[in-house]
């Protein structure tokens, strides 16, 4: 109905001229709002990283992002600085901080305001949180050294392990091939990357998990990772991130986990927290794709879940080998009677994966929010 039919309809029931004027201008309001909708739309949101205080100069310290749906679907973003310059950091158009003066680096955080454009949309200005960790509490990993060395940055790790209480870093541009990579027992620790290109990769060559988390590990952040098999898809991991009790029948599953900006696929499960095997998983900026099942399958949780601005496609490859659904059974996201679940802000794309579901909410009576998804069935 127009605006104008809508003020005659007033006149009949007797309202006066100058009452029809506000409401004409509430109704115009109204109807630009409607037709703007998407202009005024999010486009994307605070986020973090974290570099230990040795970082050189040039050195990545991670990618802006828009929500998937901005950042691959049509025209694609733009990022700036709020200011122009900063003292510290560089940003690339393309979303790239790096480090622009090592020597202004302190121990503690900073804040760089990051403007996110895109044709069509209106200009979002978001606080990107950058994290300076004592060296002290950093231990560096290359599988490329030539000697497996005291951890230090020029003097690296060849190989992985994990420790409480410390941030460990990974070249970035390696491969470190391995069988299942176990953190048990384990509290308030990092896996990120340091240096320059691509994320690191964790290729896991004997067909088990990539990572496998439990045992009452605690407070765990893995980022910036990529997570593969070798052989995909002769034979490929489990899964690329496990959450469980381990060692099966032990004593504990881990409490407030977190995967921030990691990339899973070429396993048979991108994650999995299935049953009861973990509280307080946070997922963000992640992409799982080309995988032979499920993408997140959560089952149990107990705590606040939340999925956020994920990219998950070419799930359930199994269909391509055996279309029958208990054999293919993989969906983008499942969550079996998990509470207080989260998701939002996710591309979630269903195209050529069987019949399955984009998102399967699971069970009655839960606290769920399932919110701004872009959904491609």
């Amino acid at each position: 109905m127009g605006i104008e039919k809508i003020l005659m309809g007033l006149r009949v029931f007797g309202i006066k001229k100058y009452s029809i004027f506000f409401v004409f201008i509430f109704l115009l309001i109204f109807q630009l709002n409607l037709s703007a909708s998407d202009y005024f739309k999010a486009i994307s949101g605070d986020q973090q990283f974290v570099i230990p205080l040795n970082a050189v100069n040039g050195d990545y310290v991670g990618f802006v992002q828009a929500f998937p749906e901005y950042q691959l679907l049509g025209e694609e973003p733009g990022f700036s600085l709020r200011d122009g310059s900063n003292t510290k950091y560089n940003l690339a158009s393309n979303g790239l901080i790096t480090v622009k003066s090592a020597s202004n680096l302190q121990v503690g955080e900073d804040i760089v305001y990051v403007k996110v454009s895109k044709s069509g949309y209106t200009s979002v200005e978001i606080a990107v949180s950058v994290k300076v960790i004592d060296v002290s509490s950093c231990i560096f990993v290359d599988p490329g050294a030539s000697v497996n060395g005291d951890g230090s940055r020029s003097n690296p790790k060849k190989s992985l392990s994990f420790s409480s209480d410390k941030y460990i870093f990974l070249k970035r541009g390696s491969d470190l091939m391995a069988g299942e990579l176990v953190i048990s027992g384990i509290s308030n620790m990092l896996l990120g990357a340091y240096g320059q290109g691509e994320k690191p990769q964790l290729v896991n060559n004997d067909a088990s998990k990539t990572i496998a988390i439990g045992g009452g590990s605690k407070n765990i952040v893995i980022r910036d990772i990529g997570l593969k098999s070798l052989n995909y898809p002769s034979s490929y991991a489990a899964a690329g991130i496990r959450f469980f009790d381990y060692p099966e029948g032990g004593n504990g599953g881990t409490d407030n986990a977190s995967i921030i900006n990691c990339e899973i696929q070429n396993v048979e499960s991108g994650i999995v927290a299935a049953p009861s095997n973990a509280n307080d998983v946070y997922i963000a900026w992640t992409h799982i794709h080309h995988v032979m099942t499920e993408g997140i399958y959560l089952k149990e949780n107990g705590g606040t879940n939340e999925i956020h601005a994920c990219y998950i496609h070419d799930v359930n490859e199994k269909y391509y080998e055996n279309t029958n659904e208990t054999v293919s059974s993989g969906d983008n996201i499942q969550l079996d009677n998990t509470d207080n679940a989260k998701i939002n802000h996710c591309l979630i794309d269903r195209t050529n994966a069987g019949n399955k579901f984009c998102i399967i909410p699971g069970g009655p009576g839960r606290n769920l929010e399932i919110k701004d998804n872009y959904i491609i069935p």
